[in-house]
């Protein structure tokens, strides 16, 4: 991963140039938090006691049946999208193929601490915070500890993604209307194996030398996983067969593909599913591996981490190398003028079994370029002679408003 720090816009365009503009999405934070999420995950914090995630499912079918009667055929379709946009949690992560768009949003509202006056005196009222002391003492004391939390940075941030990795999904996301997709493709035969075509044909222009770096990479994450509770080994035989692959191979070789697939085929907990995967795959043993063969070993992969991690659940964040994207039409004026679209961050949400704890694991966004700033104030202000502020990024009658509030031009000067 790269890393830059900028104070002007002329170095933000060098860093662009220097690493071909066209060959990434951008995304902008004004904090770093904890990583790149989607809003359906963030009261998770992964304790006993703060164990949640919101029910997206829930929200999202409330808020259907309140409003289906006032949205149109498109609303319904990318219903997803719509939640998303009216503020309804998701597991959807705005990106931008604008560089400006996401350093637009890197940078404004950095200098406001993000929580509210509830958050610092819960549910007093302003007249008994007047009156006694030990309350003003708590405000002091959450106003200090809320502003010193690790998620607070003295940089804005903006991160870019290579393009090669991510995999159109949208037909799979309206199809699933709503349930989760790594839910679903567990128990769903047909939605795994269209799945499986969609990464295949993806593969097709990813050379082989970085598909053999993705695969190695999922290997030593299904190791992982397994290793964390060294006395249970779901299955076995693939356990063993993976960590002899790691300990004598530097990359991935035909015999190796040969022998997973018989291993799979035999051990995997999903055993119908995967054996179609490697039956549709018509690499001949006597050529090189072929992007096709890299992309069923890669599912297979991907679905048996996702069946041990429901069997077994274990914390570990899954780092799969690719990210699924959901590129809705225009339903929005925004969609247009922030250049967006969405990564879909999929995940695995299970009983542990035991106390009623639940375990969380979502597909980690890692992205391969950072860029922290820290003029965020003079860079809006470039921003701002380029056309992009309030008004043009979101276009409605507020934000126009307060673009022209933020001008230069807005006072008069005596």
């Amino acid at each position: 991963m790269k890393k830059y720090n900028i104070n002007k816009m002329s170095d933000y365009f060098s860093i662009l140039e220097e690493n071909d503009i066209s060959s990434y999405i951008y995304r902008g934070q004004n904090e770093p938090y904890f990583s790149i999420g989607a809003s359906g995950f963030r009261p998770y914090q992964g304790g006993w006691n703060s164990d949640k995630i919101y029910d997206m499912e829930y929200l999202r079918s409330t808020f259907y049946n309140r409003i289906i009667g006032q949205i149109s055929e498109s609303e319904k379709k990318h219903f997803l999208v719509f939640c998303q946009h009216h503020g309804i949690p998701t597991n959807l992560v705005d990106m931008s193929f604008s560089p400006l768009v996401a350093l637009f949003f890197a940078c404004d509202g950095k200098s406001e601490l993000n929580f509210s006056l509830s958050d610092l005196i819960g549910n007093e009222t302003i007249e008994n915070l007047e009156h006694d002391t030990s309350l003003q003492k708590m405000l002091i004391h959450n106003l200090i500890n809320r502003a010193s939390k690790t998620f607070h940075s003295p940089f804005a941030q903006v991160y870019m993604i290579k393009k090669e990795r991510l995999i159109d999904i949208t037909d799979i996301i309206i199809r699933l209307k709503g349930k989760n997709l790594f839910e679903e493709l567990l128990t769903d035969e047909e939605l795994a194996l269209n799945l499986f075509e969609l990464i295949k044909i993806h593969f097709k222009s990813i050379t082989i030398d970085t598909l053999k770096v993705w695969i190695k990479n999922l290997l030593k994450s299904y190791i992982e996983i397994c290793e964390l509770h060294e006395s249970i080994i779901y299955s076995e035989l693939l356990y063993n067969k993976v960590k002899n692959i790691l300990s004598h191979n530097d990359e991935f070789k035909i015999q190796d593909y040969e022998e997973l697939s018989e291993v799979f085929t035999e051990s995997s907990l999903i055993k119908n599913t995967i054996k179609t995967l490697f039956s549709l795959d018509t690499m001949t043993f006597n050529n090189p591996i072929s992007n096709s063969a890299f992309a069923s070993i890669y599912t297979a992969l991907m679905i048996e981490i996702i069946s041990t991690l429901k069997n077994l659940p274990r914390k570990i964040n899954l780092e799969l190398d690719i990210y699924f994207t959901y590129q809705s039409p225009e339903l929005f004026g925004r969609i247009s003028s922030q250049q967006s679209f969405f990564i879909y961050q999929p995940y695995v949400y299970t009983n542990y079994g035991v106390y009623d704890y639940y375990e969380l694991n979502v597909q980690s966004i890692i992205p391969d370029i950072i860029i922290e700033i820290d003029n965020y104030q003079n860079i809006l202000y470039e921003l701002n002679i380029l056309g992009i502020n309030n008004g043009t990024i979101y276009g409605d009658f507020d934000n126009i408003a307060k673009a022209i509030l933020r001008s230069p031009d807005n006072l008069i000067k005596g």
